[in-house]
């Protein structure tokens, strides 16, 4: 998956967020074997993808030639998969 881009509106409704994670990987699925996701982003959306069944694995990862650092994220597709439709209880790390 490439960005995902909200309009300010929408940007702070985590449900909104969710449905888009939701379709996203429902598409990937469909069309590919998917085992694992990986994403970068920063320290505080690490804390928010926490909720989608992701962990971080890195911190203060350093965007060569700028200032900017990130987090970087990795989480199973069943466990992100079932946290994303409310099915928290397979929501573990893989």
């Amino acid at each position: 998956m490439g960005r995902l881009v909200l309009a300010p509106e929408h940007r702070s409704d985590v449900d909104a967020l969710r449905h888009c994670l939701h379709l996203a990987l429902q598409y990937a699925c469909t069309h590919r074997q998917v085992d694992d996701l990986y994403a970068s982003c920063t320290h505080v959306l690490g804390r928010l993808y926490r909720r989608f069944g992701f962990n971080a694995f890195a911190k203060d990862v350093p965007l060569s030639g700028t200032e900017k650092r990130y987090t970087l994220i990795c989480g199973g597709s069943t466990g992100v998969a079932a946290s994303l439709s409310g099915r928290n209880d397979t929501n573990r790390p893989q």
